[in-house]
């Protein structure tokens, strides 16, 4: 439980991506500094982004009428939940990494690039 408190900020920011509405500099900028200011890495957040974030909500952005506002906070959490609990699930998601990832790819690297910033500036 304290492990869920301290990843669903980082849930929820990096669920933003697969919003059906458009993302730009303010929101990796934004999403940079919710990373930034969370105990992981670079190396744990791009984990995060990839195993357990993309493979709940990935499908969004190719519904006709995808949510556009924001994921709700228990769904979010129970289906990223659900697919850790899957003994596979690393596996199945590294196999539609690249499909998963299609349509955020140029997002997520602008945000690390903000993250990196930032990370530098704090130093």
């Amino acid at each position: 439980p304290e492990e869920i408190n301290e990843r669903l900020p980082v849930w929820k920011a990096i669920s933003r991506l697969w919003l059906d509405n458009e993302f730009d500099d303010s929101d990796a900028q934004y999403l940079a500094h919710v990373l930034i200011r969370s105990t992981y890495d670079w190396e744990k957040i791009e984990d995060i982004f990839l195993y357990e974030v993309a493979p709940a909500v990935h499908g969004n952005l190719r519904l006709v009428a995808g949510e556009w506002a924001a994921f709700d906070e228990d769904w979010l959490k129970e289906n990223i939940l659900r697919n850790m609990a899957r003994p596979d699930y690393r596996k199945k998601a590294f196999k539609k990494k690249e499909y998963m990832m299609a349509l955020v790819a140029e997002d997520w690297r602008v945000v690390k690039k903000y993250y990196v910033e930032q990370a530098e500036s704090n130093e």
